[in-house]
């Protein structure tokens, strides 16, 4: 009798621990799929496995990859450098954003794993402390990347550029109103080049290469016009160092909304088709929700950038920045819950940023993360959110 009790005990104690199995399995999926799960990742192992690939390609000397990250005041480090708890709200500081902010840092951290490759996309709008114009430049709108312009220069030109790497590569647009030019690296002998071409919204060219590894400064000289308008236009650049390793490109603008980035062939040409990137991080959302931007039209934007990033690599949805309660008809959340669904719907990695920080007022008044207008993180805040996107990118 106690030894058919036991057996029955035994049957009941394999039972409790298949529900046990079934129960625990059961939460960690539903953690999944509402980004609740342990570093708030959705699709973390499905979503990344070509930028997994692109990775190992890397580590073995193979490659030199890019990680584009686009979005708004975030992605370009807006309240980093150096503001600490305040934060670095003021336009003055851009050298500290570029550094400073979550992709900066990011890029510092990948940069101890996969050696430095220079700081990425460096758009013309930078201060003169990087480009330096001489003679007319007007903007070109039909180029450019997130709405922003690019400048096509108008007559006699040139242009100074400020870098520290080994090579320097523009972004330029190639045509048949394109022109011929030069470039003069710290005094030296002029070499030519040419954006007269066939017609394409954005392409690389290097004019500086096998440099030491040092501050320079190139002269770019407008020489042949062969009409009237005939010009040189120039969306950014880019600094060289090394040929493999992980390029982290920051394709932000202040006060950007989600539809920035779908504008036109030519603007999405070079935010992702010049660069071919393993993954794409998408991080909008706190702009559209101050703007109320209605959540089909967020879905349907968004799910045009995942279309076009999903060509070449992986797609992130990250949900960088966090705004105060504006107490508005559609609620910040809501917007983040697109992000959850489009990752699951498209078998793409969400990080959970919000959940990470737990509310507004925790990550303000508990966490120290938020500056003082109450829109941009500080320092910290940018730290908190390097370290997470590191951890995700290195998983």
């Amino acid at each position: 009798m106690g030894k058919r009790r036991y057996v029955n005990m035994g049957i009941l104690d394999a039972r409790a621990k298949e529900a046990l199995s079934v129960a625990i399995q059961a939460k960690k999926a539903a953690e999944g799929n509402t980004g609740g799960a342990q570093g708030l990742l959705i699709n973390g192992e499905s979503g990344l496995t070509l930028w997994r690939a692109a990775k190992a390609k890397v580590i073995n000397g193979d490659l030199l990859t890019n990680v584009n990250v686009i979005g708004s005041s975030s992605v370009v480090g807006q309240g980093a450098g150096g503001g600490k708890v305040d934060g670095n709200t003021s336009i003055a500081n851009q050298m500290g954003w570029l550094n400073g902010g979550f992709v900066g840092r990011t890029r510092t951290k990948l940069k101890k794993d996969f050696g430095d490759v220079g700081r990425g996309f460096i758009p013309h709008t930078h201060p003169d402390f990087f480009i330096n114009k001489t003679g007319t430049w007007n903007n070109l709108a039909t180029h450019g990347f997130l709405g922003v312009p690019a400048i096509k220069s108008a007559g006699d030109a040139s242009i100074s550029i400020k870098f520290s790497a080994t090579s320097l590569t523009l972004i330029t647009v190639l045509g048949t109103l394109g022109a011929g030019f030069t470039v003069a690296v710290d005094g030296g002998t002029a070499k030519a080049f040419t954006s007269i071409g066939t017609a394409n919204p954005a392409s690389e060219i290097v004019v500086a290469s096998g440099l030491e590894d040092k501050d320079h400064t190139a002269v770019l000289t407008v020489t042949d016009r062969p009409q009237a308008n005939s010009g040189v236009t120039l969306i950014g650049m880019y600094e060289g160092r090394g040929n493999t390793g992980v390029r982290v490109n920051a394709i932000g603008l202040r006060g950007a909304k989600t539809s920035a980035a779908v504008m036109g062939e030519n603007f999405e040409q070079a935010q992702i088709d010049i660069w071919k990137p393993s993954l794409t991080v998408i991080a909008f959302g706190s702009n559209d929700y101050a703007a109320q931007t209605p959540l089909q039209n967020f879905r349907t934007q968004t799910q045009a950038i995942i279309d076009r990033a999903k060509q070449y690599g992986d797609v992130l949805l990250y949900s960088a920045g966090m705004r105060a309660d504006l107490n508005l008809a559609i609620p910040q959340d809501n917007y983040t819950q697109v992000y959850r669904e489009l990752a699951l719907a498209n078998d793409i990695a969400f990080y959970e940023t919000y959940k990470r920080w737990k509310s507004f007022d925790y990550a303000k008044n508990k966490l120290q993360f938020i500056a003082s207008d109450d829109v941009h993180m500080n320092d910290y805040g940018h730290e908190d959110l390097a370290e997470g996107l590191y951890q995700v990118l290195m998983t």
